[in-house]
């Protein structure tokens, strides 16, 4: 079961695709954020479009797109993982030696995308079918589970991340003269 926390997103459709099919996916465990973590860098604030944290798979993080143009997808592909791994480096718990526990994968979401034979390459994948999203995120294989409480934690100091889910409620206050 994926339990979705909603941030800020500039990708809405794409982004509630994706989570729609997270959720509905009955083999998959864990959290999905959208619009988390939001990384603080030296260019300024660096947010995630989605990340999927789960015990089984580790950390899947999604480059979101919103329509059919793929843009540059190997190179944000590329930042998101180093600006996440960068920052999960520096927690011991997340160590062994030098050597990172986590397991981090990165891949394109693009549903309005037509694949093409150009658009699949190895190391970057680009996802358009609910079909493609499942089994890959399947085939990921995690050999330190027992990390994952240490994990969470880390990605939710990244930056500060609300429970999702939840709308403000504003009495209403008539004022008479």
């Amino acid at each position: 079961m994926v339990d979705t926390i909603w941030g800020t997103t500039n990708k809405p459709v794409s982004s509630r695709k994706l989570a729609e099919v997270l959720e509905d996916g009955p083999n998959i465990r864990g959290t999905f954020y959208v619009g988390y973590p939001i990384l603080g860098t030296p260019s300024g604030a660096f947010p995630f479009d989605a990340v999927l944290l789960s015990p089984d798979h580790g950390v899947v993080i999604f480059d979101v797109v919103e329509g059919t143009d793929l843009g540059d997808y190997a190179e944000r592909q590329d930042d998101f993982f180093t600006k996440l791994q960068a920052k999960l480096i520096q927690y011991p718990a997340l160590m062994r030696r030098r050597d990172l526990l986590v397991k981090i994968t990165v891949a394109t979401f693009a549903p309005a995308v037509r694949p093409t034979a150009a658009d699949q390459d190895g190391d970057y994948p680009v996802l358009v079918r609910d079909h493609d999203i499942l089994d890959f995120i399947s085939s990921i294989e995690w050999g330190h589970s027992s990390t994952f409480p240490a994990l969470a934690g880390a990605i939710q100091a990244l930056s500060t991340i609300r429970k999702g889910g939840r709308r403000r409620s504003y009495r209403r206050i008539l004022v008479t003269a």
